[in-house]
């Protein structure tokens, strides 16, 4: 790290090691579906329901010792086996680049701690300490979703993110620390913000009557049938009031160059490394020929080293004008610079193959596709259980995850909607409502990739 950016690291250290103790106490009743729409331009969908009650919230950071003995918190240093996926959070960690904030929230009884955080103007990711008594049982499932954030030096709501929750793997982390990521779109993080969040126990069964016990269940509604029963329960809501102080500058290359990659053309507009990772703004124009709904790239610092898409969220997008922004892992704090974005692939779609019809009742789609295949269609009541299958996809889904009737009225699948690996044969099952019309309208997501005989590569100019 030079030392310009050493000096303006150590001073957002210094900065942020006052936090103010405050004690909090609010009611809220929201009876609101949070906006799916601005959280379903990525590749992970993201969908949940707030309802607040009575929260008492409490900042421990007037004595830390009695909070990490309290809640037998990791010591900064373990972090980066939790965040062991993603190699920019890793290097923030592993370069001191957390808070610690010590805040304690309970509500309905249930006691949710929030020890850490990292952020910068991108990313925040906030951990969450869940109480060990929370599981009835051992397939019980625990959920911990930031359902709203207030940025509270304007006071107004803050809309533009996206939010995953990743959960303990591995035999060295402590099973109850959780940590989720919030990635920002066009609008930086705040530096002062609350944020809103629900606890849910997620309990499985089966109901025998509704099981088919063949295990070779050949139609959809058999595969659906044997899903077990969840039960969903909310445990609590709790607010939490995070003050991150001033955040480090990015390092921004702004590019604006065309690129042909398999014959279309892809827009580079620039390059920010943030302490959390490396963000890549790229615009697909709608003059291709084909639709690109997928690339295969990689950055490249002055090392030679290559850098890969982080675990869980690789990007955002596209909106409306053909925007997407994608994430990488970098390193932000040391010398070894990006150098080099080089692609390797990419996800082509005939604009004609984009949207298909199904005919229900006579099992057919239009246009017949040669990557995904029509499986099976039965009828129960009033639903549909669709199956298709694909050898050459590779993804966890074919379709958006809305859909349309002829008349244009638009639907989400039902939940019994999923995917299975057979073999190496992906399934994918679909649950809709049985039109008077016998026909649904479906929009594809992805498509096979294309790896190039050839990488392009483009040089990010100093």
């Amino acid at each position: 790290m030079d030392n310009d950016r050493m000096e303006e690291y150590q001073d957002s250290l210094s900065e942020i090691k006052d936090y103010p103790f405050e004690l909090n106490q609010m009611v809220k009743h929201l009876n609101q579906r949070i906006e799916c729409k601005r959280r379903k331009r990525f590749l992970t969908s993201l969908s949940s329901m707030v309802a607040v009650f009575l929260l008492f919230v409490i900042t421990v950071n007037s004595n830390t010792t009695f909070a990490e003995e309290l809640f037998k918190l990791p010591v900064i240093g373990t972090l980066a086996e939790y965040v062991q996926f993603d190699k920019g959070l890793q290097n923030a960690v592993k370069n001191k680049y957390v808070k610690k904030v010590n805040l304690i929230a309970k509500s309905n009884g249930y006691t949710l701690s929030l020890p850490y955080a990292i952020a910068d103007t991108k990313q925040l990711v906030v951990f969450f300490q869940v109480p060990e008594h929370l599981k009835k049982k051992e397939s019980d499932f625990i959920n911990v979703d930031i359902t709203k954030i207030v940025d509270t030096t304007s006071g107004k709501e803050y809309k533009d993110y996206i939010s995953e929750t990743s959960y303990p793997t591995g035999n060295s982390v402590d099973k109850n620390l959780y940590y989720t990521s919030i990635r920002s779109g066009d609008y930086p993080i705040p530096e002062n913000l609350k944020i809103y969040v629900t606890m849910r126990r997620e309990s499985q069964s089966q109901d025998t009557n509704s099981i088919n016990n063949d295990s070779k269940a050949s139609n959809a509604k058999d595969t659906f049938e044997t899903t077990p029963n969840t039960k969903n329960e909310k445990l609590g809501e709790f607010v939490y009031a995070l003050h991150m102080g001033k955040y480090p500058e990015p390092i921004i290359t702004t590019l604006n160059k065309d690129i042909k990659v398999n014959g279309q053309t892809i827009h580079i507009n620039s390059v920010g490394q943030y302490p959390t990772g490396t963000e890549i703004n790229i615009n697909i124009p709608d003059n291709n020929d084909y639709i690109i709904n997928g690339l295969d790239f990689k950055v490249i610092d002055n090392s030679g080293k290559s850098w890969g898409n982080p675990g869980g969220v690789t990007a955002i997008g596209p909106d409306e004008k053909g925007n997407t922004q994608y994430f990488f892992e970098s390193d932000y704090f040391h010398s070894n610079t990006l150098n080099k974005i080089k692609f390797a692939g990419i996800r082509m779609l005939k604009k004609s193959e984009a949207v298909i019809t199904l005919d229900l009742k006579n099992k057919t789609m239009a246009p017949e596709l040669k990557d995904i295949q029509l499986k099976n269609i039965e009828r129960s009541g009033n639903k549909a259980y669709i199956t298709f299958s694909s050898d050459t996809i590779g993804c966890l889904g074919l379709f958006q995850h809305e859909y349309k009737d002829t008349k244009g009225n638009q639907f989400e699948f039902h939940s019994e909607s999923g995917t299975s690996m057979q073999n190496s044969t992906m399934e994918n099952y679909l649950a809709t409502v049985w039109p008077k019309d016998n026909k649904v309208i479906l929009t594809r997501c992805l498509s096979p990739m294309i790896k190039l005989k050839k990488p392009v590569e483009i040089t990010l100019e100093k």
